[in-house]
């Protein structure tokens, strides 16, 4: 069986029976339950601490938010009723929906924000908030398949889950429709494994709320979906029945802060309206330099950017994700977000009718980007040369003005799907000569491509700057504010060097050195104690550590990863740990967490391929590793298999063709295949050392 959590199964559990939308008071639960730790308003402040329930993988979010996710929104909102009660706010992980209650009650939280429906059952347990939202169950079928009414289920099969309402929906649908072939989801699968089985043609149809199946839609084309098989549910906050305060105060800001915004469809509005609905809407591509999500962090230089401007006034950041860059000024003209970002250059979109450009944020020159082994070192040595860039760029002004200072110069366009990232790696892999890029961006692929290298600048310095629509001045000038304070000021330097002025890290490739000493780390002890504790061969954890830290216990990145084994301290509080500093402490939870990994692939993958996909899942976060075994099976490779299989796979993921269709997007896959190869070759290393030591003695 799998030991995955079945995060967004957290939102399957459709309403039953309304709630009055104005109400402001309790909505009490129908049987009293005896509570022994119940904390009502007073408790909280006192303690200064608000304890969210929220539906959360160890390290992960549930998916990257492409078009605002449900889920997200509302522990946003979560947290923005702790700040205005003055309070902080904990985040309480849970990982199984069965359990969310219980510890509600337990009083291990306060407040419940998981996209819980209402239900006659849940509230003879726990008291409701008004609802916020609602929504439909809609039957969720392959995109080439059509159901026009529930009738047309009839001899079709259809999955769901025994513990949704789902079921009971489906079965009293079977009662009228007998053909229905009506069959229980397979234990240990993922709410997105069902999914898949579904676009894939091995079940017909299942069910989903209608805002979870546009969750799937905004990133996938293989699902479709079709008639609804329930009326309206609606969506609300739990908290404990004791707690009528509490409760009385989250109605109040919910009925405040929410249930009057206006909806934000396809708005055009300007700045008072922005401030008024409290959501800023930033259109932004998915990739290593504007928005990704790592180790279950949302990040990106661009995101931290308009994040801060967002925290700045109060309003919660929606990012959306566009089909491709020529779309997001077409996106924002349509009124589908406020603020279109992207390293995008004013001087070429100047054209573009209805568009605002800020004041700059950012500037760089382009550069010629060539393999670190070609001699080139100025422009005169560009004649007769062939340089590869994207067709109807900005580099295809820039090689125009060339040839025309005399330059005999070759060029080709490159494919259309071909974004400069891969434009670079291709020319670290000798596949084509040369090509042109932006200073930035080669930077920030430098370690991940070692044997490319920035020739020299062929233009000046080049702006980049931020988008409006042309009505938007207030906005404008909010952002033209924003950038001329902020700019080369604290924050932006330090997001800035962040992602693009990181210090080169060496990566361990060589071999282990035989050393005099009979240690392989100052730490060996230690290792060798957690290695047997959590059954691991203590020479493949120094090698994981080696290539974290250079075995410093001091280390940090600048994402904020600590300690011996580089945890974040995010995760280390998740698994019960504090100073990641402390050498025991550090290495016991970067183990502690490999462990946790590792068990979340089947038991009968193969030992070391249960390693190496837990290696992969500690670099770059578990829900990329599921994404990579998914798109294996889909492109004919073996799932259970990491090196030559799933790694393939995982090559695929950096290129957009791909990464838009999947779960969590994004993700630098050359930098996870690196580290795991890495590790592997330097355990191997370690193992013939340990070896030849034994033999010697």
């Amino acid at each position: 069986m799998i030991l995955r959590m079945h995060s967004a199964r957290l939102a399957l559990y459709p309403a039953l029976a309304p709630i009055c939308l104005g109400l402001l008071s309790a909505v009490a639960p129908q049987t009293s339950i005896a509570q022994n730790n119940t904390r009502d308003l007073a408790d909280i402040r006192k303690e200064g601490v608000l304890k969210i329930l929220v539906p959360m993988d160890l390290g992960e979010t549930i998916y990257l938010p492409r078009s605002g996710s449900p889920v997200d929104a509302q522990r946003q909102r979560a947290e923005q009723f702790a700040k205005s009660i003055g309070v902080k706010t904990k985040l309480v992980p849970v990982y199984e929906f069965r359990k969310m209650i219980p510890m509600l009650l337990s009083g291990r939280g306060d407040l419940i924000a998981a996209n819980l429906t209402v239900t006659p059952e849940r509230q003879k347990q726990i008291a409701f908030t008004v609802p916020f939202t609602h929504v439909y169950e809609q039957i969720i079928t392959a995109s080439n398949l059509v159901i026009r009414d529930a009738s047309e289920l009839q001899g079709k099969k259809v999955v769901a889950d025994p513990a949704t309402s789902f079921w009971a929906n489906l079965q009293a649908l079977k009662k009228k429709y007998p053909a229905i072939e009506l069959i229980r989801a397979p234990p240990g699968l993922t709410d997105e494994d069902i999914i898949d089985r579904v676009a894939r043609g091995v079940y017909d149809a299942t069910v989903r709320d209608s805002n979870i199946a546009n969750m799937y839609l905004a990133y996938r084309d293989d699902i479709r979906t079709n008639v609804s098989i329930s009326g309206e549910r609606d969506i609300a906050w739990g908290v404990q029945p004791n707690a009528p305060q509490l409760l009385a105060a989250i109605n109040q800001f919910l009925h405040k802060e929410h249930l009057t915004q206006p909806s934000i469809q396809n708005s055009t509005e300007d700045w008072p309206a922005i401030t008024k609905r409290k959501v800023l809407r930033v259109l932004l591509r998915n990739n290593n330099y504007s928005y990704y999500l790592w180790r279950g962090e949302l990040m990106g230089f661009e995101y931290e950017m308009l994040k801060h401007f967002a925290d700045l006034h109060k309003l919660r950041l929606e990012v959306i994700i566009p089909p491709s860059r020529d779309s997001l000024l077409s996106w924002l003209r349509a009124g589908r977000g406020d603020i279109a970002a992207g390293f995008l250059n004013p001087d070429i979109s100047s054209k573009e009718d209805g568009i605002l450009f800020t004041r700059p944020y950012h500037y760089a020159p382009q550069v010629l980007v060539s393999r670190d082994t070609d001699p080139i070192k100025e422009l005169a040595q560009l004649n007769h040369r062939r340089i590869v860039i994207p067709p109807d760029s900005i580099y295809t002004k820039t090689i125009e003005k060339l040839q025309n200072d005399g330059l005999q110069i070759q060029t080709e366009a490159a494919p259309d799907n071909m974004d400069t990232e891969e434009l670079i790696a291709a020319v670290g892999k000798g596949t084509y000569p040369l090509t042109l890029a932006e200073e930035h961006l080669v930077k920030l692929t430098m370690e991940s491509n070692p044997g490319i290298k920035i020739a020299f600048p062929v233009t000046q310095d080049q702006p980049h700057a931020w988008a409006v629509r042309g009505n938007n001045r207030e906005l404008l000038k909010q952002l033209n504010q924003y950038i001329k304070k902020e700019y080369k000021g604290l924050f932006y330097n330090i997001t800035y060097n962040k992602y693009f002025n990181k210090p080169e890290q060496k990566l361990a490739r060589k071999p282990a050195k035989k050393t005099k000493s009979k240690q392989l780390s100052p730490f060996d002890p230690l290792v060798k104690q957690l290695a047997q504790e959590y059954d691991f061969d203590w020479r493949l954890l120094t090698s994981q550590m080696y290539q974290e830290s250079r075995f410093n216990p001091r280390a940090r990145s600048e994402a904020g990863a600590q300690g011996l084994m580089q945890v974040l301290p995010i995760t280390a509080t998740q698994m019960g740990f504090d100073d990641l500093r402390k050498p025991e402490v550090g290495l016991h939870a970067g183990i502690k967490y490999l462990h946790w990994l590792r068990e979340r692939f089947e038991l009968d993958i193969p030992v070391l391929d249960r390693i190496w996909f837990a290696l992969a899942a500690y670099n770059a976060g578990l829900g990329h590793v599921l994404d990579a075994r998914r798109l294996a099976e889909q492109q004919g490779l073996d799932p259970n298999r990491w090196f030559n299989q799933v790694e393939k796979a995982m090559q695929l993921l950096s290129k957009p063709k791909y990464a838009d269709k999947a779960r969590h997007g994004y993700v630098n896959s050359s930098e996870v295949i690196r580290y795991v190869q890495s590790i592997r070759d330097r355990y191997h290393a370690y193992l013939q050392l340990t070896r030849d030591r034994v033999a010697a003695n």
